[in-house]
């Protein structure tokens, strides 16, 4: 069983004091050379988001992204609907459950919704549909949908997010936007599972790249991580 951090464990050093600053002084940290550019979330000034709200919401940018999630989300479903079928055969020939496992997510502003994964066996043919990422194709029904985007912050369980946000500030500015399939976050390996033994550490730090992309999130943006998590399913490469 997880043990959520008490109160003395909240901080490893003393808080900062919260100062007022424009948007503009808020420069992207890098946590390490290699990497691409996260916010540092003790830098974010109170109000940040709402000066960003104007840049991310645009009606066109918006209208024109949801057409083209839509689009590919439909097309996607489409093509891997072969490879649906041989691992829904292959989950009931395994007998251990439902096809799809039906799970609690939060979204965007906080609003609960239902994420469909489909369930794959270790062995065998699932292995190797597990490669193609098979079982988390039937998300992009969340995505037509509406509850999901193809691009945003990795979706959390109700239980996770209300620990998260008890100890991690401005965790909640991450729902400012819908969860995405993908993200800016999964494809530089900044997620964690702090039900799976993560740290509060490693959960900040993938804050700082949500916040990143909900700061810089445009059209631009979300094409550079589908093609890069399209590198990492077709090439097996890792995420960097």
């Amino acid at each position: 069983m997880t043990h959520w951090p008490g109160p003395a464990a909240r901080f490893d050093r003393p808080p900062r004091r919260a100062v007022a600053r424009p948007l503009r002084g808020v420069l992207p940290a890098r946590s390490d050379a290699a990497t691409e550019p996260c916010l540092d979330v003790d830098r974010l000034p109170p109000g940040w988001l709402a000066e960003a709200r104007p840049r991310r919401d645009g009606p066109a940018p918006a209208a024109l992204r949801r057409a083209i999630e839509i689009l590919l989300a439909g097309l996607v479903l489409a093509l891997a609907a072969p490879l649906l079928a041989a691992a829904a055969l292959s989950a009931r020939l395994d007998g251990a459950g439902p096809v799809l496992a039906r799970v609690p997510r939060v979204g965007r502003r906080g609003r609960p919704f239902t994420l469909y994964r489909l369930r794959v066996r270790a062995g065998g043919l699932g292995r190797l549909l597990r490669l193609c990422r098979i079982e988390d194709v039937p998300q992009l029904v969340n995505v037509l949908k509406g509850e999901m985007a193809l691009v945003g912050p990795r979706p959390e369980a109700p239980e996770a997010a209300a620990e998260h946000a008890r100890w991690i500030v401005r965790w909640r500015d991450r729902e400012a936007v819908r969860p995405g399939v993908t993200g800016w976050a999964q494809v530089h390996q900044a997620v964690t599972h702090l039900d799976r033994g993560g740290s509060l550490a490693q959960a900040r730090r993938m804050l700082g790249y949500d916040l990143y992309y909900v700061r810089h999130q445009s059209l631009g943006l979300d094409l550079r991580i589908l093609l890069a998590t399209l590198r990492v399913v077709l090439l097996q490469e890792e995420a960097r």
